[in-house]
């Protein structure tokens, strides 16, 4: 339900923070933005009419090494600039980010 909702709020524009009583009732999301402000207004989206869920960054192309080694310090190799062919990732820019961070 929280994925859903801060689809719909980004949707409309609404801060997540102001919504109460968020719910699906059908096939809509239904939700009231509080404004703090009297007659606040109240939403119903059509599940159908949301922009499609992003899809997940793939995972970088890595050695098999550089892989394991981030794994093993827990390194997201998203965040690290691979100097190999094609910016691949490898074990000497997995032991940079580490040697940088000690």
């Amino acid at each position: 339900m929280d994925d859903l909702l801060m689809r719909v709020c980004a949707y409309l524009g609404e801060d997540p923070a102001n919504v109460i009583n968020p719910r699906v009732e059908g096939d809509e999301f239904v939700l009231i933005a509080c404004h703090g402000i009297k007659g606040n207004p109240k939403y119903r989206v059509r599940l159908v009419d949301l922009p499609p869920e992003p899809e997940p960054d793939p995972e970088p192309d890595a050695t098999d090494a550089a892989r394991a080694l981030a794994a093993e310090h827990d390194l997201d190799l998203h965040s690290i600039a691979g100097s190999g062919a094609d910016g691949r990732v490898l074990v000497r820019d997995v032991r940079a980010l580490i040697d940088k961070e000690d």
